[in-house]
């Protein structure tokens, strides 16, 4: 398992870190790495609507790649403090 921890506050700066962290969980073996959760502490603190907003877009990201659910693909989960 990975805990990276992203302090962006941009939807920019949060889609380039989750792009990272899926390219590198698809370049990983299962085995080394198949668990990653993307800790975002000044993202969308006060604001869970947006935050869910924002899942629902990195969600949509992965569809079109064949990274979506119920494919060989990732299953995003996300969790907001509110």
């Amino acid at each position: 398992v990975s805990y990276p921890v992203c302090r962006a506050s941009t939807a920019e700066e949060i889609f380039l870190a989750f792009c990272e962290e899926v390219t590198k969980l698809q370049s990983n073996s299962d085995k080394d790495q198949s668990t990653t959760l993307l800790i975002l502490p000044n993202f969308c603190q006060n604001n869970a609507d947006a935050f869910d907003n924002f899942a629902g877009i990195l969600t949509k990201t992965l569809e079109p790649l064949g990274l979506g659910e119920g494919s060989q693909g990732i299953q995003l989960v996300f969790f907001h403090p509110e």
